[in-house]
């Protein structure tokens, strides 16, 4: 049950870190992809000083999760790492996320939960997470 509340405590630090990111205008990303192509050791650099500056704590919100990830997934069930999926299937399209990302996650992220809950107090499983439209 730790490593089940140990997931969702990290899966919320990281997903409060990713809310606090802006989300990349398209002139941005443009410009950004001529700089890696043309100018690579800027672009490394560039990066190296974003994360000593602004990445601490998105760096420590994904350690942690790992961490957790890691945890659970030796002990829990094939139901909990079901519900998993979705959440990491979402996190993976962090970069070209919609309008509804958040949206979407948190409702993937209430589906663990609910998966956690039937674990512990032995119901089904009965929630089902937005989709996309």
């Amino acid at each position: 049950m730790g490593a089940l509340s140990e997931f969702g405590s990290a899966l919320d630090a990281l997903i409060l870190e990713l809310g606090q990111l802006p989300r990349p205008q398209r002139r941005a990303v443009t410009t950004w992809r001529w700089v890696e192509r043309h100018f690579g050791t800027l672009d490394f650099f560039v990066g190296r000083l974003a994360r000593v500056f602004f990445g601490r704590q998105l760096y420590a919100a994904l350690d942690r999760l790992q961490r957790a990830t890691n945890a659970l997934m030796l002990i829990a069930p094939p139901p909990v790492i079901e519900a998993l999926n979705p959440i990491f299937e979402r996190l993976s399209s962090f970069g070209d996320r919609g309008e509804n990302w958040f949206e979407l996650l948190q409702g993937e992220r209430s589906a663990f939960a609910a998966a956690s809950r039937s674990i512990v107090t032995s119901e089904p499983i009965d929630f089902v997470p937005p989709r996309e439209h």
